[in-house]
């Protein structure tokens, strides 16, 4: 699910999909897309960030956050 919100984001950021979904306000569509976003990577910093981890430990975090 978590790749398909990417994938989703991506090709919506770049205008390559269309989405028509009946009684869907796509401003808050997006708005909430944003969040997500912003709040997936702050999570990737705080990772990132974290000296208690190894090199190692940061990319299999990362990697598990993110797919």
């Amino acid at each position: 699910m978590k790749w398909l919100r990417i994938v989703l984001a991506e090709r919506l950021r770049k205008g390559t999909l269309t989405i028509e979904i009946p009684g869907l306000d796509m401003q808050e569509f997006k708005h909430t897309l944003h969040g997500a976003a912003e709040q997936t990577l702050q999570q990737v910093a705080d990772i990132a960030c974290n000296d208690h981890l190894s090199d190692r430990q940061k990319i299999a975090d990362v990697q598990e956050l993110l797919f």
